[in-house]
């Protein structure tokens, strides 16, 4: 059973021939199975070596794969600064442990939190600081708040906080039902509105009530953060009997894997500290664990190092993330009866999404595309920009008494992709979250299914640690979660293309903005200069705002029946979600 919730599975015994590996693990095991040298590859980029327990393979392999660690580690060296925060100072990393955790995001604290459940010894070393719990340290003159990306936790990923105790605190911390279970089209926040979805209506159909006593809840992720690291705190007595180190940012400086290598007993894992430029600062310390868990994010440095590919779409969209508090917007949309989790705005001045994360405290993240090369991710987070674009979508009167604060603002690429393997051949170290899938956030699956990924993990590596389950039950990680992952990467690109008929019932077509800034690379656009391109691409997207029939909803000049017509089109591709 899972976690020892069912049936004891014995260990098999010495004596008993070996069966053949599964023929698709055999195949996956080929592409990847390298053994590596001990190289140096710099302090982002870690290097693995010995694995695998395979023969050695040619020099030209081994020499082919250092070359891509060393090459990887100089691109990734001005990313690594870490950010200041916690007064506290981080203990020395012990001798031996019985798993390392690259990350200690909400992956990473979940997987540290259930190994501990069920008396499993973890190591997570974290290159930021402890999470900020809200925006007044910031406005004291402290760091900014974290800023916030996923909230929407399912069924599944709430039946594993069930187990873990933590299930009735999550709908606690979570804003009301009535505030987040609609989804809202609107010409902007304050103005005309298109029409709405309730998207709980599945959620609470009789068949998934019979399925499951969890509910699916909306909670910031940098909440549930602070509440999976006050439960880490806390290990070490029951019922999580497994203690949890975790080594962090603190004033500039910090942790992070800058190797690892692979021996008889597990993995030798090689920790350096380092200050806020992202320099070496002191002497490596090497820490021997059995496994070691790659939760270190979509641009993870343990994935490169392995060599293991991911296969998918990418750039399916880029856009600017925006988080920003704005408290007087609350009692505005409550006037209008607009509560909503999403908020999406098709206007002359702006396209985008409004995601509140809590409505009543004014904590919003929004969402603006962009078109690079011809827009940078400097010139779309520009803070000026991002409240200009803010302000456009909620609406309302030039001065609205609205204090909007930009906290922080993100340029970031939608991709679709999935990891070839989830582990190295020998199954020694496994990648977890991020590292192993990347979804389109429509239906916000990613963080969920990395939180599926810890709980699959954390009970065979608690098995095999304990004794109770041979070491081969590790190789089920991947064709289980690789499979599952498929799925839901496919499933949340159709949510992507089925949200876009929305915009195209409305009159919009959204593939043009691509279209045009795909024009502006070809010749002869590539004779423009790139400062005037960037001033063509937003001539013509105003242009096509302002000719277009549902951002100008409210001109006088509109037909009553074209407004009725466009309406009735979208209602009913409402009715199909």
């Amino acid at each position: 059973g899972r976690g020892g919730t069912g049936p004891r599975w014995p260990a098999r015994p010495r004596t008993r021939p070996r069966r053949p590996r599964p023929k698709f693990l055999r195949a996956a095991a080929m592409r990847v199975r390298v053994r590596v040298v001990r190289i140096r590859a710099g302090p982002t980029r870690p290097s693995f070596s010995s694995l695998s327990p395979s023969p050695p393979s040619p020099s030209s392999s081994v020499s082919s794969l250092a070359r891509r660690l060393s090459s990887s580690a100089s691109s990734s060296a001005s990313s690594a600064a870490v950010r200041a925060a916690a007064p506290q100072r981080n203990e020395p990393p012990p001798h031996t442990v019985p798993v390392v955790i690259v990350g200690g995001g909400t992956v990473g604290s979940c997987l540290s939190v259930l190994l501990a459940r069920k008396g499993i010894d973890s190591l997570v070393v974290e290159e930021r600081p402890p999470s900020q719990k809200d925006e007044d340290e910031e406005m004291a003159g402290g760091t900014p708040p974290p800023h916030p990306r996923a909230h929407v936790l399912h069924t599944r990923t709430m039946e594993v906080f069930r187990e873990l105790g933590v299930e009735d605190a999550i709908h606690e911390l979570a804003p009301p039902l009535s505030q987040w279970r609609h989804f809202r089209y609107l010409e902007s926040m304050l103005g005309e509105e298109f029409g709405s979805v309730d998207f709980y209506r599945g959620s609470t159909s009789r068949w998934l009530r019979n399925a499951s006593p969890a509910t699916l809840s909306h909670l910031s992720q940098p909440l549930l953060d602070d509440l999976l690291e006050g439960i880490a705190s806390r290990c070490g007595s029951p019922p999580f009997l497994g203690k949890i180190q975790r080594l962090h940012g603190y004033r500039g400086e910090g942790f992070e894997v800058v190797g690892a290598e692979g021996v008889a007993t597990g993995v030798d894992v090689t920790l350096a500290p380092k200050n806020i430029s992202g320099e070496a600062n002191g002497e490596t310390r090497t820490v021997s664990a059995q496994f070691l868990v790659a939760a270190d994010g979509a641009n993870s440095s343990t994935r490169d190092a392995l060599g293991i590919t991911l296969e998918g779409q990418t750039a399916l969209q880029h856009f600017v993330s925006v988080h920003f508090t704005c408290e007087q917007l609350w009692p505005r949309l409550r006037e209008l009866r607009r509560p909503g989790m999403l908020h999406f705005v098709f206007n002359r001045h702006v396209i985008g999404v409004l995601v509140a994360h809590d409505m009543e405290h004014g904590r919003w993240v929004a969402q603006f595309p962009y078109y690079p090369p011809h827009q940078t991710a400097g010139q779309v987070t520009a803070v000026g920009e991002c409240e200009r674009l803010i302000r456009a979508s909620i609406g309302g009167e030039e001065d609205s008494g609205l204090d909007i604060i930009v906290h922080s603002a993100d340029a970031w690429c939608m991709n679709a992709l999935v990891a070839e393997e989830f582990s190295d051949p020998a199954c020694r170290v496994f990648l977890c979250g991020d590292s192993a899938h990347q979804f389109p956030p429509s239906g916000g699956f990613g963080l969920n299914a990395g939180i599926q990924d810890a709980h699959n993990l954390a009970w065979k590596l608690a098995s095999v640690i304990q004794g109770s389950c041979n070491a081969r039950i590790l190789e089920s990680y991947t064709p289980e979660r690789r499979l599952a992952c498929q799925t839901l990467r496919d499933l949340s690109v159709d949510n992507f293309r089925r949200g876009l008929l929305v915009p195209m019932a409305l009159g919009i077509p959204p593939m043009i903005p691509e279209m045009i800034s795909n024009t502006l690379k070809l010749t002869p656009a590539e004779m423009i200069p790139g400062p005037a391109k960037k001033v063509l691409l937003e001539t013509v997207l105003e242009l096509g705002r302002s000719l277009n029939p549902v951002t100008n909803f409210n001109a006088p000049a509109l037909p009553t029946r074209l407004k009725q017509e466009m309406l009735g089109r979208m209602r009913a591709v409402l009715d199909d979600f």
